[in-house]
C-alpha cells in the first residue's frame, strides 16, 4: 500500500503530509478535459486492435 501511495504521489495524483495522511489532490477542469481526450484516443485504439483480431 505504501508503495502504491508513493507511486501515485510521484504521478502527481496524491498529496500527503506527515501525521495527516494522503488524499487525492484536486484536479482542474483543464486536466479533466485532457483525461477525456486521452481516454477517447485509447478507447479508439483498443477498438481498432480488437477488430484486427477477428
Amino acid at each position: 500500500m505504501r508503495e502504491a501511495i508513493r507511486d501515485l504521489e510521484s504521478l502527481g495524483l496524491l498529496e500527503s503530509a506527515p501525521f495527516r495522511g494522503a488524499w487525492v489532490r484536486q484536479i482542474t477542469p483543464e486536466e479533466v478535459s485532457q483525461f477525456y481526450t486521452v481516454r477517447a484516443v485509447l478507447e479508439g485504439a483498443a477498438a481498432r486492435a480488437a477488430g484486427d483480431g477477428q
